[in-house]
């Protein structure tokens, strides 16, 4: 759905937790950025912490 700024947003609300997004890019132009909001589960946050403390940050 595009809004009345010309921006296209797209909500899913399942009710389900989602762990992956999938972007198409197609040859006729170029990504300028990706938006995803949202909020990361318990579990998430954990495996978030854990891996930025195994790349010492």
């Amino acid at each position: 759905m595009t809004t009345t700024d010309g921006i296209p947003r797209h909500t899913v609300d399942t009710g389900r937790r989602f762990t992956h997004l999938r972007l198409n890019q197609h040859p006729d132009g170029g990504i300028a950025r990706l938006r995803p909001h949202g909020s990361l589960t318990t579990e998430g946050a954990h495996r978030l912490a854990a891996h930025y403390g195994e790349l010492g940050r």
